[in-house]
C-alpha cells in the first residue's frame, strides 16, 4: 500500500479495479473477519452507487455481485 494511503488497501484506488470492485473486495474482507455491519454498509455502497449509474452503465457482472453479496450477508447473518 502508498506510503498517502491512509485508507485500507482494498480501497485504494487502482487502474485496474473499479469503484463495485473495491467495495467488493472489502466487502469479502470485512465478511471473512466476520465484521458483518460493516460489510451491511459495504454492501448498501455498492447498491447506492450502482443505482445512481445512467441506465445502461450498469454492468451485468456487478449486478450479479452484487446479488452473490446480500446471498452471503444472509447466509452469514443467519449463521449458515
Amino acid at each position: 500500500m502508498p506510503p498517502e494511503c491512509a485508507i485500507p488497501e482494498t480501497l485504494c484506488p487502482s487502474p485496474l479495479s473499479t469503484l463495485p470492485e473495491r467495495l467488493m473486495q472489502a466487502f469479502l474482507s470485512a465478511c471473512d473477519a466476520g465484521e458483518t455491519l460493516l460489510a451491511w454498509h459495504l454492501l448498501q455502497m455498492m447498491e447506492s452507487y450502482l443505482w445512481r449509474l445512467p441506465p445502461g452503465r450498469l454492468a451485468a457482472r456487478d449486478q450479479a455481485a452484487l446479488v452473490a453479496g446480500h446471498r452471503l450477508l444472509w447466509s452469514l447473518v443467519r449463521g449458515g
